[in-house]
């Protein structure tokens, strides 16, 4: 089962920082995960199992 999760100061649109994200990753997860933005925050889907440990890293890499 996968986990939305949403990170509310990632919304769109942002004022401090208009970039668009162009992909969403989690450390120690093959390949990019599914994700939408929009008024509420950064949405993104987690896999059920974490990729370790301690804790969830998200790389957010904007679009070129």
């Amino acid at each position: 089962m996968i986990r939305p999760v949403t990170i509310p100061s990632f919304r769109s649109p942002l004022r401090l920082d208009p970039q668009e994200i162009g992909q969403v990753e989690l450390l120690g997860v093959p390949g990019p995960l599914r994700w939408s933005r929009g008024k509420s925050g950064l949405k993104v889907h987690l896999p059920e199992r974490k990729p370790g440990e301690a804790t969830y890293v998200l790389k957010i890499t904007p679009k070129r």
